[in-house]
């Protein structure tokens, strides 16, 4: 259930430095430089390469712990398969992921969701920025926020899982095309409203933390098997 006006209203009435204290020891916070540079050293990439592309600024301000915003780290995913010569060491769509997840703290890939489609799909095949921002232009009438679904066959009825496995055999541009035709009535426009309500009372409270130095929070991630726990250590108060 989402998070009602009413509700923002009553959670008003709550303490915001007593949530703090009750949550603080057990919270995670956003690491994006961390997460940033760790993907630049695996893939043996310096900055530069990222700064020819992207706004040297906000590489700058990224590597230093400013927030990435979930477009901007599709793009770095997207500049850096674009370069990376070694198939081997090419980014992952569940890399990409875990990068947007879990050190940016932006929402994952959807695939009904056609601009997912379209990044997921030049990410697999190095097609860079450009040519994402290109087809997405092309296919826009797909934004239909009144998607018809109701009439896929029964054996369709999951339709997310539906449409990953059907995106895993898109090998050429041309099958790209062909299934966003084909699917077109399944795609929407999702605002993700869920996801953006948790994250405005998230930056409240870590801000609250930040603004009194409550808590200085470090946090590790491991990730094994698709389950992702995250372990929180406090470290010594100053």
């Amino acid at each position: 259930m989402g998070i009602t006006r009413d509700s923002e209203e009553k959670a008003k009435d709550y303490d915001l430095d007593e949530a703090c204290k009750f949550i603080g020891k057990d919270f995670p916070t956003r690491n994006c430089g961390e997460g940033l540079l760790n993907l630049l050293a695996e893939k043996g990439i310096d900055k530069s390469v990222l700064e020819n592309e992207l706004n040297r600024q906000s590489i700058s301000n990224w590597l230093n712990g400013t927030k990435i915003s979930r477009e901007s780290a599709i793009k770095i995913l997207l500049t850096l398969n674009a370069v990376i010569t070694d198939k081997g060491k090419k980014i992952s769509i569940a890399k990409a992921e875990y990068f947007i997840m879990h050190y940016c703290w932006q929402d994952g890939f959807y695939e009904r969701d056609y601009k997912d489609i379209i990044d997921m799909f030049c990410l697999n095949n190095s097609l860079g920025v450009k040519k994402s921002e290109d087809l997405k232009e092309e296919y826009r009438s797909l934004d239909n926020e009144n998607s018809e679904v109701s009439n896929i066959e029964n054996n369709k009825n999951n339709l997310t899982v539906f449409l990953e496995n059907k995106f895993y055999y898109l090998k050429t541009e041309d099958n790209l095309r062909e299934f966003l035709t084909e699917y077109k009535d399944y795609f929407g426009n999702f605002n993700r409203t869920a996801y953006k309500e948790f994250m405005y009372y998230y930056n409240k409270v870590i801000y609250e933390l930040d603004a009194n130095k409550k808590e200085d929070i470090e946090y590790y991630k491991s990730i094994g098997e698709g389950i992702v726990s995250n372990s929180i250590e406090e470290s010594n108060k100053e």
